[in-house]
């Protein structure tokens, strides 16, 4: 279930640069019910209890998948899982209304490093956490 929190991205906060809007939009999460790469995304996004608006991007149609505009615009693999950062955020520029975040594993880092809201999904210690990222590449490719 999507949540109603608030919440800007920690690094946003930080950033005295970039003003955040009174009531931050949330992040816009491009998904599919049935993908468990998008699952990933959703069980971060849930447990560090960040704003987000999902939109289901991807469905089945015939053979293959039917997908949705929005999808297509904002992710040139136009997979799921993607998260479309709204503009208030430090990364945003330009004229662009979100910055775009794919790929699971990206998608996670992203949530834990500006999300910081429990326990990292890394450990702290350079070597462990090099070495998590290693099995979690190797397990990606299985």
């Amino acid at each position: 279930m999507a949540t109603t929190t608030d919440a800007a991205p920690s690094c946003c906060v930080a950033a005295a640069a970039h003003a955040i809007p009174a009531e931050p939009r949330p992040i816009t999460f491009l998904t599919a019910w049935f993908c468990p790469f998008a699952q990933r995304a959703h069980i971060a996004l849930e447990e560090r209890d960040a704003a987000y608006e999902p939109i289901q991007a991807m469905e089945f149609a015939g053979a293959g998948f039917s997908k949705q505009d929005i999808l297509i615009a904002n992710n040139p693999k136009a997979e799921v899982p993607t998260l479309l950062i709204p503009r208030f955020s430090c990364a945003s520029s330009g004229d662009a209304k979100s910055v775009a975040i794919y790929e699971s594993l990206v998608c996670l880092e992203y949530i834990d490093e500006a999300y910081q809201g429990g326990e990292s999904y890394y450990p702290g210690c350079p070597v462990q956490k090099a070495r998590a990222k290693l099995w979690l590449d190797i397990l990606a490719k299985v």
